[in-house]
């Protein structure tokens, strides 16, 4: 039995894909420069068709990578999406990697 989502290849069948949602479907990234030309940052994002508890869906992951006076930084998303744009799952995350800090005694 086929079941009606997405029109791709997911696991070993294949979903039928209503138009809305294959527009859906991309790749992209980013990247932030200065006016002089440095690198500053990145971002990158991705949804594609996929199964979550053997239910077909959407997969969102989107990073972005930088930093913050000389510190790197960054954040990665992850959600699964219903055919609806629902949220069935998100997992977020943070980070900025400090400097030890140099502390004298007096």
């Amino acid at each position: 039995s086929l079941e009606v989502f997405g029109g791709v290849s997911c696991g070993l069948c294949v979903l039928p894909e209503p138009e809305e949602l294959q527009r859906c479907v991309f790749p992209e990234s980013l990247v932030a420069m200065s006016e002089s030309g440095r690198v500053l940052g990145e971002f990158s994002v991705s949804v594609e068709f996929t199964r979550r508890v053997l239910q077909p869906c959407l997969l969102l992951h989107a990073q972005s990578h930088g930093a913050i006076d000389g510190s790197p930084c960054g954040t990665t998303v992850t959600a699964y999406l219903n055919a609806d744009l629902e949220v069935l799952e998100e997992d977020y995350h943070e980070y900025i990697k400090v400097s030890p800090l140099n502390i004298t005694s007096f």
